[in-house]
């Protein structure tokens, strides 16, 4: 089936994934998980502070590979729901609901 793990769906979704390489996909990931704060930045996961960007990601790269990964295939999995959603309802086999999953 198309939407099986590791078919065409999921060969697609990868070419169309918000990050490019790696390193977008740490960028993004930790986006979500800093703010500002008076000293530089503040990871929202273990409240440790870095004067600079470089200094947290250099933090997110050693400290948060799992969680970043994890993460990614959630992002993922979310697509690919969207999408099935969407293709059920196109085809007339989904829901009478009308409504489509948004990640």
């Amino acid at each position: 089936e198309m939407m099986e793990s590791g078919g065409v769906v999921d060969d697609m979704m990868q070419s169309v994934a918000p990050w490019q390489n790696e390193d977008e996909k740490i960028d993004m990931f930790m986006a979500e998980n800093i703010e500002s704060c008076p000293d530089g930045w503040r990871c929202k996961l273990d409240g440790k502070t870095f004067s600079n960007r470089r200094l947290m990601k250099v933090h997110f790269e050693r400290k948060y590979k799992a969680e970043i990964d994890d993460w990614a295939s959630d992002q993922m999995k979310s697509m690919k729901a969207s999408f099935e959603s969407f293709m059920r309802e196109l085809t007339g086999i989904g829901s009478n609901s009308g409504e489509f999953l948004l990640p």
